[in-house]
């Protein structure tokens, strides 16, 4: 199997925990795309960092803000996103390339 379609299979069988065992899960917090995007601009000051696909899911989207709050959402094709998980003290690091002969 190709890596990154093992990759992509961990991230949505991660996915499908994070959202299954989350408060936000029981909240049902979705709504259009735009209106959750818009909102947690306006409420979070929340910005999007990064995106991925989620196989034919949809995709993942992560939003930061500056002051750390962070959250992901999960769009579906149809253009619907739910909060699957937010919190904050969110950090950029930086990767470190591992030396392969060590």
């Amino acid at each position: 199997m190709h890596i990154s379609k093992v990759k992509l299979g961990l991230s949505a069988l991660v996915c499908a925990a994070i959202v299954a065992s989350s408060p936000v899960a029981n909240a049902a917090q979705c709504g259009k795309s735009d209106k959750v995007i818009a909102f947690l601009g306006k409420k979070y000051k929340e910005q999007i960092k990064g995106m991925g696909l989620v196989g034919t899911k949809g995709y993942m989207q992560l939003f930061v803000a500056e002051t750390g709050t962070w959250t992901v959402l999960l769009t579906t094709p149809e253009g619907v996103s739910c909060i699957v998980a937010a919190g904050d003290s969110f950090e950029t690091i930086s990767v470190v390339a591992l030396d392969p002969n060590a």
